[in-house]
């Protein structure tokens, strides 16, 4: 749980069916990691590692569903960040709720992001991967970033359209939202997974674990993310890195 669990890389498959990729068109595929944590648990090293993994994917585009950081020193989120640069394709990403655990922790997190990073505070973007024509809508975090979730309710009909939140319980505010698609983490997948009890220890109003969810308007897929948070520790959930297929 202390040594070994924690430093394990597994990657997860998953296919998403999308109106907008038909049978002549080539899949897209896309990484999802969330929850890195760097600090005093997640080292240069291990990002590192999980970035080697994520460049031999070779994926299409990546998104980093917020929490870059936890309870790093101020003068050391420059160095941890850096590495990030070394991903070879287009990154799309939020903050997440322990990004705002210390004030200056998201003025940091902004100046010294990677340029390659586009970090979407409340914004929305359109891409074009494939010759298809994506729109991209990354929001703040639903606890500490005062989000603006009108902007879920913009995309206009028949956009193909990805939406980047920290927290999955978010998905309650795209009700008639035209979303294609909803990328989060947050939830560690319970991190410490003791059969029965991890439940009570998710951080979801609405049941949220991790993976694969069918929601009335839209689909959603929550990673279980790479770092960890109060205990070093993960027991069954190892640090994973997504890949989606959408097709």
């Amino acid at each position: 749980m202390r040594f070994i669990e924690p430093q394990i890389i597994v990657t997860h498959h998953q296919n998403i069916d999308v109106d907008f990729i038909t049978e002549n068109d080539a899949p897209i595929t896309m990484v999802l990691i969330a929850d890195i944590h760097l600090g005093p648990y997640k080292s240069i090293n291990f990002l590192n590692r999980a970035i080697k993994k994520i460049n031999a994917l070779k994926p299409d585009l990546v998104i980093i569903a917020g929490d870059f950081l936890y309870a790093p020193k101020l003068k050391q989120i420059p160095q941890l960040l850096a590495p990030l640069a070394n991903i070879n394709a287009p990154i799309y990403a939020v903050s997440g709720n322990h990004d705002y655990d210390n004030a200056e922790y998201i003025q940091q997190l902004k100046t010294h992001l990677p340029k390659s990073i586009k970090l979407l505070s409340d914004k929305i973007i359109k891409v074009t991967i494939k010759n298809k024509e994506l729109t991209i809508i990354g929001l703040n975090d639903l606890w500490d970033g005062n989000p603006n979730n009108d902007l879920l309710h913009q995309a206009p009909p028949n956009q193909n359209t990805i939406a980047i939140v920290h927290n999955p319980d978010h998905i309650k505010d795209l009700t008639n939202a035209n979303i294609d698609l909803v990328v989060s983490g947050h939830t560690h997948g319970g991190q410490i997974r003791i059969p029965f009890l991890y439940k009570m220890a998710i951080p979801s109003d609405f049941g949220y674990d991790w993976g694969y969810n069918k929601e009335p308007h839209t689909q959603l897929y929550i990673t279980s993310g790479l770092g960890e948070t109060a205990l070093p520790m993960r027991f069954l959930q190892p640090p994973q890195i997504v890949v989606l297929t959408l097709c």
